[in-house]
């Protein structure tokens, strides 16, 4: 995150908001921990099961 200063100035842990029944399915809670990651590295989040998922950005 330190080349991402928006990110940075933000705080808090990064949230993954997933419907309750993929949540399910991955055996992972509302509230638990989850391991995002690629060929370029990982990010550790805290997922947030909700009925109701949204995409959310900031900025322009």
């Amino acid at each position: 995150m330190d080349a991402m200063p928006s990110l940075r100035a933000r705080g808090g842990r990064p949230e993954l908001w997933m419907l309750p029944d993929d949540a399910a399915e991955r055996e992972v809670a509302d509230g638990g921990a989850a391991r995002i990651f690629n060929e370029h590295g990982e990010l550790f989040v805290v997922v947030r099961a909700q009925r109701h998922s949204f995409v959310a950005t900031r900025g322009s």
